[in-house]
């Protein structure tokens, strides 16, 4: 039972009657004026509706559950690992793009920079090369506009470490 709901309505009732109205048709009258009254459709569609907004609340707070104690756990697992930032850049004209938190974002700013340096409905494929495998090494961007065409862009993703603490006795 909802006590508010109720007493709500038992001052409804009060009010009509002060006013008044004695014939049951005219007190109901007075609720359905104070949008108290609903059809059984309404209702029970009312109650549907909780019901799934109590489940997606449910789903939601163990969703944030999940996620934080993810969170938690790579924290855990970071600590004194380095962290990479990825810078996008074309360093022959000293244009930095950006920097990112991940490789992928890094990437795809300079790819939509180069995007616009074609004209509109050029199919273009991008390639990523490094002269090393390992995945500290800066990336160059490859565009291929053509079949066996093969364009240099210039355009470079350079990982860099982040210190987590500074150290006295590193390269200044």
């Amino acid at each position: 039972m909802n006590t508010k709901l109720v007493n709500a309505a038992a001052d409804v009732v009060a009010r009509a009657m002060e006013n008044g109205r004695r014939v049951p048709a005219a007190v109901a009258v007075a609720l359905e004026s104070a949008q108290m009254l609903m059809s059984p459709e309404i209702a029970a569609e009312l109650k549907q509706l909780r019901k799934r907004v109590a489940g997606l609340e449910t789903e939601r707070h163990s969703t944030n559950e999940a996620l934080d104690d993810a969170v938690q756990e790579l924290r855990a697992r970071r600590q004194g690992e380095p962290v990479f930032v990825y810078r996008s850049e074309h360093p022959d004209s000293g244009i930095v793009l950006g920097t990112y938190s991940n490789r992928e974002a890094a990437r795809e700013h300079c790819e939509a920079v180069v995007r616009r340096e074609w004209p509109e409905g050029t199919r273009l494929s991008f390639v990523w090369a490094t002269e090393n495998e390992d995945l500290l090494s800066p990336e160059e961007l490859t565009v291929l506009p053509g079949q066996n065409d093969e364009d240099l862009t210039g355009y470079v993703v350079t990982p860099l470490e982040v210190a987590s603490a500074y150290d006295e006795d590193g390269d200044e």
